[in-house]
């Protein structure tokens, strides 16, 4: 019989990034852009030591399509891949080629669905025809190898030993095989027209069998995936969710058989990407609301007992397993732990500050702490959180981020701040484009006791101080031995920033002294950036003794 080779070439191998054209938007260095090559395909989605990595789409001059991971600037892990004849594979890849698990449906109708290496179907799966005929069982290089079995579109059944896409010894049990096969077949037949008869009476109404205009109900495609949503002149349009094949799950908008509008992709994996779509393509990536939105809020609260209390949170983190690491963050963390320890910075007690560095440093944890730190303050105290670490646009990177999953949202952070009662709120982050950040902190005299007097009598606020602005990086210079924000607000902190000399350093102060400097170090490649409603006399540190630092 003919062989069924189901080898698939993907013609494309990434430019290196010394060939590429531009840099049409954004940062296509370390963060989100858009690039176009030199041969006019289209990059957009996440980089990282200006290759992609991350999550990104890449439209190629040949008319392919990829959306999915990428690793040092290689398709890696999950994906889906659309080829120029309308060829589709989901599933996994490795150093741009197809291996692992995955559904390739080509555009003659023909489906397999199984294990992949390097672009061909090796291990076990099953090819379906679009005649109706199946091969399931062992596949090597591309072709039928092993044991298998074939149901040819009569429903005769030839299992047995196959070689290169031959049948080459036949099972003994061939007879009874068949005979088993045609009672299966026949049950399967019955379950089927039960089925129908249950969905066409049934809440969802059977679109295959039956005209469905303007109602819901459910239209099945030839693979097994199956849409349950609105219908109209006989099609699936509108509001609904697809349950493809694989697992996938999209629930949203839909036409023309395809994702279109604002909706939700569920991977078998578990990982969600939300996005407005067209024609089946991400067109605009929209983030989830974070998990915690859905936490109860506090219905309690804490009212002012006249004693003034400061809770930090202090985060570094430089060994990341899936960003180039950073010198210094962990170091700047330490040393800012350090300061609010001492009388100059508040004398915070031992259970009012948490330290997270490096591997403890992972989103749950930082989301945990900052709950029950913050939570615990009243509306006379101070709360205060440092993140020292890698950053993309509206994001930090916990130790945890794997390229796609694991960011903290800036929009968390703040809504995890607001949920506390205190005073005084103060966020610092260095981290590159923190300035798309948007938010309080406090102050000194002669004594530990005048420094929270007056952080008492300062109006309340909430600060966010950032080293850079939303479009820049973050610098490290080994000169200083730490990030240069960092050494600018721990110099200003001692007492370099106290310019009227009344040994406090307000928020004002500081923020002027880190912004002139860090310019001027930086040859302007670096602008600090402070916001939010807050008060500027608010005192941050006290002054005692000589600024050398």
């Amino acid at each position: 019989m003919r062989s069924l080779v189901i080898f698939f070439v993907i013609i494309f191998s990434l430019y290196a990034q010394d060939t590429v054209a531009d840099c049409l938007t954004g940062n296509c260095k370390l963060g989100e852009g858009k690039y176009k090559y030199k041969d006019g395909s289209v990059y957009a989605g996440d980089f990282v030591n200006g290759k992609p990595h991350g999550f990104g789409i890449i439209d190629f001059k040949s008319g392919d399509h990829y959306e999915g991971n990428w690793d040092a600037g290689k398709r890696h892990g999950e994906g889906a891949y659309t080829f120029s004849d309308g060829s589709i594979y989901r599933g996994e890849f490795y150093k741009n080629k197809l291996q692992g698990q995955g559904i390739l449906t080509y555009a003659n109708g023909r489906i397999y669905d199984g294990t992949w290496k390097k672009n061909k179907a090796e291990g076990r799966g099953k090819l379906t025809h679009k005649s109706g005929a199946t091969y399931e069982g062992l596949f090597k290089n591309g072709k039928e190898h092993g044991q298998g079995t074939f149901i040819d579109p009569s429903g005769r059944v030839h299992a047995g030993l196959w070689r290169v896409g031959k049948l080459v010894r036949r099972n003994n049990s061939v007879t009874k095989v068949k005979q088993k096969n045609k009672v299966t077949r026949h049950k399967q037949t019955a379950a089927t027209k039960q089925k129908n008869r249950t969905e066409s009476t049934g809440k969802d109404k059977n679109c295959n069998s039956e005209y469905c205009h303007n109602e819901k109900g459910k239209y099945t495609y030839r693979d097994g995936s199956y849409f349950i949503g609105n219908h109209i002149s006989g099609n699936p349009e509108g509001i609904g969710t697809c349950f493809y094949a694989n697992g996938d799950v999209y629930q949203g908008g839909w036409k023309n058989h395809s994702p279109d509008g604002e909706g939700v992709m569920t991977f078998a994996s578990g990982r969600k990407y939300s996005a407005f779509w067209a024609s089946g393509k991400p067109v605009r990536q929209l983030y989830n609301k974070p998990d915690f939105e859905n936490e109860p809020v506090r219905n309690e609260s804490k009212a002012a007992d006249g004693k003034t209390e400061m809770y930090a949170l202090i985060i570094g983190i430089s060994s990341y397993n899936h960003m180039p690491s950073l010198k210094y963050t962990d170091d700047d963390a330490y040393r800012l732990y350090a300061f609010l320890k001492s009388p100059e910075g508040g004398a915070v007690k031992e259970g009012n500050i948490s330290l997270l560095i490096d591997e403890v440093a992972t989103k749950e944890n930082i989301r945990t702490s900052m709950k029950n730190l913050f939570n615990k303050a009243d509306k006379d105290d101070v709360v205060i959180m440092y993140y020292s670490g890698h950053g993309l646009q509206g994001r930090f990177l916990p130790i945890d981020f794997d390229g796609y999953n694991n960011s903290l949202s800036h929009r968390e952070v703040y809504d995890l701040l607001d949920r506390s009662e205190a005073k005084h709120r103060l966020v610092i982050a260095d981290a590159c484009y923190s300035g798309s950040l948007s938010a309080s902190r406090a102050p000194y005299s002669s004594s530990l006791k005048d420094f929270y007097t007056k952080i008492n009598n300062t109006d309340g606020g909430t600060a966010i101080l950032t080293s850079s602005k939303a479009e820049e990086q973050s610098l490290e210079y080994a000169g200083l031995r730490q990030g240069v924000f960092s050494h600018f607000l721990l110099k200003g902190l001692h007492g370099w920033a106290d310019g009227n000399t009344d040994g406090i350093v307000s928020i004002a102060e500081l923020f002027g002294y880190i912004q002139e400097n860090v310019k001027t170090y930086t040859g302007n490649r670096q602008s600090p950036s402070i916001s939010g409603n807050y008060n500027r006399d608010m005192p941050v540190a006290m002054v005692r003794g000589s600024t050398d630092f």
